[in-house]
């Protein structure tokens, strides 16, 4: 696939990282619109996963920014937090993930 493809893909889908990090639902309909029906569904796991990776759940719900340990926010605070200061990050995450070999997007 084109890396300006890619640069694309991610920098659509940083958003809804950013939705799963928080705990707010991540809809595949949207997913599917950004990468396509065939690949929507590996996409979304995608999602699921690196939005798992990037935020601290503690025990009684308090939700901290994983990337740069910063805290304790809503859902709301930790999506806008992600979204307006690791942006980059998040979409050099994805990037990484689907140039991996073990997420092959062109099957």
């Amino acid at each position: 696939m084109m890396k300006s493809r890619i640069d694309t893909i991610s920098e659509r889908l940083v958003e809804h990282v950013a939705r799963s990090a928080a705990g707010i639902r991540v809809s595949l309909e949207k997913i599917s619109y950004i990468v396509g029906s065939k690949r929507a569904q590996r996409v979304y796991v995608l999602v699921e996963n690196l939005g798992e990776k990037i935020a601290l759940k503690h025990d009684n719900g308090v939700l901290y920014c994983g990337l740069c340990r910063k805290g304790p926010f809503t859902k709301r605070g930790l999506y806008l937090h992600l979204v307006r200061r690791h942006r980059y990050d998040i979409k050099q995450l994805i990037i990484n993930e689907i140039t991996q070999k073990r997420f092959d997007y062109n099957s």
